[in-house]
């Protein structure tokens, strides 16, 4: 492991991963703040499904241009694309179910603004995901054969 931060390959590997999380992130905000902006947010189950259709465009952005750019796979999509999908159901649950709790718990304990409540939520629910996500994509998904 004390070499893995000293080779290039792995160096440029996080820092385009950074990069597209961070490209996925404002999808995952602008989706989820569009959501709560057009339908408002009434309740704990609204979030969930707004989260969830916000959490779905950012992943379908995620798997090409992680599979594209951060780890060069060449690789068919029949491989990859059914590993991907049981790793970002993982994910799902890691993110959008974190998030989900922390509004829920937020909402009905105190009067915040519920659009405050709902993307500090969503910055929790995200930071938990994004070291799951590298190390299964790097060693999982899309794993140099």
């Amino acid at each position: 492991m004390p070499n893995y931060f000293t080779n290039k390959q792995n160096i440029r590997e996080i820092g385009v991963f950074v990069i597209i999380g961070v490209l996925n992130t404002a999808i995952d905000f602008t989706v989820l703040n569009l959501l709560i902006i057009f339908f408002g947010i009434s309740s704990p189950v609204i979030y969930f499904l707004f989260k969830t259709f916000s959490f779905l465009a950012a992943v379908m952005n995620s798997y090409v241009m992680n599979k594209r750019y951060t780890f060069s796979h060449r690789g068919e999509n029949l491989k990859t694309f059914p590993k991907f999908i049981s790793v970002t159901a993982l994910n799902f649950f890691i993110n959008v179910g974190i998030s989900s709790l922390v509004f829920a718990t937020l909402s009905a304990s105190f009067t915040f603004n519920p659009f405050l409540v709902a993307n500090a939520s969503a910055v929790l629910g995200i930071s938990f995901g994004m070291i799951l996500n590298f190390l299964s994509y790097k060693f999982i998904v899309f794993k140099k054969d």
